[in-house]
């Protein structure tokens, strides 16, 4: 560790090359457990209000700062290292590619949700047609077997509860035109 070894130099390569990498970043610091500044990537030097906007060092991990400059809100995450025992490491973060990352996020679950919702909605239309067209044609035979069309069938397509009902009436419709020639 740079840090450890008083290795400044490399920390600072390290970090330079970390923003080169990222275009959303900022910028970077690293301070020691005292709160003074150990390298940045500030071209023009540190900017010392920096410090007191995000806390010189004090404050717990993981608060996260929001910080209005004139390149527009900058989100700082401190981050300890090793558990805070050798310093503090701050990332700044242009907030308006955060705001574009979670509003693409968004858009991309919305449009997820209305296709979840119309994919439903459509296999419910199918099901349920499904469901109840061999129940209405049964209503339909029925009623033509009550105007006395003792010929009516139901077609059966399936081995389910409609089906096995289907079967009953066509063995009902059956019985009744063998009753009714035997009685005529």
């Amino acid at each position: 560790n740079p840090i450890l070894t008083e290795n400044f130099l490399e920390l600072q390569m390290r970090i330079n090359d970390l923003k080169k990498s990222e275009s959303d970043v900022e910028y970077i610091f690293v301070q020691n457990t005292q709160g003074a500044v150990l390298v940045h990537t500030f071209k023009d030097g540190f900017p010392e209000d920096l410090l007191l906007l995000t806390g010189n060092g004090s404050g717990h991990a993981g608060e996260i700062q929001r910080l209005a400059t004139e390149r527009g809100v900058i989100l700082d995450f401190p981050s300890p290292l090793l558990n805070g025992t050798i310093g503090r490491l701050h990332l700044g973060l242009s907030e308006e590619p955060v705001r574009a990352s979670v509003t693409k996020v968004v858009f991309l679950l919305t449009w997820t949700i209305v296709g979840v919702l119309l994919l439903g909605g459509g296999s419910a239309v199918v099901l349920a047609t499904s469901i109840t067209k061999p129940i209405h044609l049964l209503a339909i035979a029925a009623q033509s077997l009550e105007r006395g069309d003792l010929n009516t069938r139901v077609p059966v397509r399936s081995q389910d509860e409609v089906g096995q009902l289907a079967t009953a009436f066509n063995r009902m419709a059956e019985t009744l035109m063998l009753v009714n020639e035997t009685l005529s």
